[in-house]
């Protein structure tokens, strides 16, 4: 199976695929922000939870960026 094909992602393939620590990861599970699934002990990531969370916030990032460019011209 090509690792393109792959519907679930291990943890450590997670944290690799998003750049972020470990910490970082199970903060985003705990909170809610990422959806996560067991199989027996294995912790395992849906690839389309983190497409989802990379799209949302993005969304909130430029909405963001476009707020903080409209207060800087008007200081």
């Amino acid at each position: 199976m090509n690792e393109e094909d792959r519907l679930l992602l291990s943890v450590n393939d997670a944290m690799y695929m998003m750049s972020i620590s470990r910490r970082t990861f199970y903060g985003l599970i705990n909170s809610g922000e990422l959806e996560s699934l067991k199989i027996g002990s294995k912790r395992l990531i849906p690839k389309d939870s983190i497409e989802k969370y990379i799209k949302d916030n993005i969304e909130k990032w430029n909405r963001l960026n476009t707020y903080l460019m409209v207060e800087v011209v008007h200081l």
